[in-house]
């Protein structure tokens, strides 16, 4: 099975529509974020991965971390700050590979403030409305930066 690779480059569209599906154009640059349709697609990725791969008619989706879209590190920032933003940017990636949240089958959560749970949950209920994706909270001793959550998802794509 072929994989679709979801790359960053500024300004770049769809690339080949081919049996498994479109990317999104390749290139590289700090802010410059995935480019599906002319949205803009959420921070680069800050280590050598992609925010998305598409394979055949899954989408996933790597951890997204409280990265603003302009690059800027919300690592300081509280956990429901942080948490609104992996969902936005998750959000924006599955728009840019072409699904939406309500294509997501299965999220994993890892969070470094186990407390937070309940403020998380209120967050992902108010986010994926009455869809309910298989999740798995994973609570993990602590993120390099100061990260206190990590989102990466899984989505099947519309035929």
């Amino acid at each position: 099975m072929a994989a679709a690779r979801l790359s960053r480059a500024a300004g770049a569209g769809r690339a080949g529509a081919a049996a498994t599906g479109a990317g999104v154009g390749a290139g590289a640059g700090a802010g410059a974020g995935l480019h599906g349709g002319g949205e803009r697609a959420g921070p680069a990725p800050r280590g050598p991965y992609s925010a998305g791969i598409r394979a055949g008619n899954l989408l996933f989706v790597s951890g997204q971390i409280a990265i603003a879209p302009d690059g800027r590190s919300l690592a300081d920032a509280d956990l429901e700050t942080q948490a609104r933003q992996c969902l936005a940017n998750l959000r924006a990636v599955l728009e840019a590979g072409g699904a939406t949240l309500q294509h997501v089958a299965k999220v994993t959560v890892y969070m470094a403030e186990p407390d937070g749970w309940p403020l998380f949950n209120r967050l992902y209920a108010e986010f994926f409305g009455a869809h309910r994706p298989a999740r798995a909270i994973v609570p993990v001793p602590a993120f390099p930066g100061g990260f206190k959550v990590e989102i990466d998802a899984v989505a099947v794509l519309p035929d």
